[in-house]
């Protein structure tokens, strides 16, 4: 009876949040990566960044100078009236950097370096984070020097302070909203592959 009820259970929990994938391929399929359907993939240009793609911080893209290629944005409208929460994103861009430069890293206020493998590709990753008034956000930056290329990886968090308001008078941005959020931004992370 126990395994019939966790059986229903499962097949239920499939029929209400299916798990559609989509594929992203970069220029000249250099790359490609795989993600949920419930990410938005974010306008790129100066001037049109959506909601979901921004919050107090710039959350599709590390260094300046960078060229995003890419970026999907957790919706924001999933966590409403959850303050915290000020947007959590996956971008790839390019870095007009030497190798050198490219795995030294930039001004980032950097917590911890180390060396990492997606897919066969080692790179780089930078866990960086800053605060400000109001808000902050943390982030880990891949990066890897490919083909005369400097290729950046980035999972960002926005957050906003919520000292300012009366306990109650809000949603708690939970533990659990956390994890969720990661782990369909993570899905985009660990199917990166290179296929050039």
């Amino acid at each position: 009876m126990k395994t019939l009820l966790v059986l229903s259970f499962c097949l239920l929990s499939v029929a209400v949040y299916p798990q559609t994938v989509r594929t992203f391929n970069g220029p000249d399929r250099a790359f490609q990566f795989t993600y949920p359907s419930i990410l938005t993939r974010c306008p790129l240009g100066q001037g049109q960044w959506a909601k979901d793609c921004s919050s107090q911080g710039r959350l599709c893209g590390g260094a300046y100078g960078s060229t995003t290629i890419v970026c999907l944005a957790y919706p924001s409208d999933r966590l409403k009236g959850k303050l915290a929460f000020g947007g959590a994103t996956f971008f790839v861009a390019k870095v007009a950097v030497s190798e050198r430069a490219c795995l030294a890293g930039e001004d980032w206020l950097v917590e911890k370096v180390e060396g990492i493998r997606i897919n066969g590709a080692r790179f780089q990753l930078f866990h960086t984070s800053d605060a400000w008034l109001g808000g902050g956000e943390a982030a880990r930056i891949y990066r890897v020097f490919r083909d005369g290329t400097c290729y950046e990886l980035g999972l960002q968090e926005g957050y906003a302070s919520t000292g300012g308001y009366d306990p109650g008078s809000f949603l708690e941005y939970t533990t659990q909203d956390q994890r969720r959020v990661r782990s369909s931004l993570e899905q985009a992370l660990t199917s990166f592959r290179f296929l050039k």
